[in-house]
């Protein structure tokens, strides 16, 4: 299982092992990371993800001006 940033300008992504707590934050810009898809919510399958491997939906969004 992986989570990602899904700010579009943070590389952050990090792998856990299946009954290992999830990090919340990303430690290097603090926005709520993802670990599933915000389109279909199937878990991300891929480290540092841009997009999802089941519905294609782009998972990293460029920060609101």
């Amino acid at each position: 299982m992986y989570v990602i940033c899904p700010n579009g300008d943070c590389g952050f992504s990090k792998g856990f092992e299946r009954n290992e707590p999830l990090d919340k934050f990303c430690p290097l810009c603090g926005k709520p990371l993802i670990d599933e898809c915000p389109n279909c919510a199937a878990y991300l399958s891929t480290r540092g993800a841009t997009f999802c491997s089941k519905c294609g939906e782009l998972l990293k969004k460029s920060p609101q001006a």
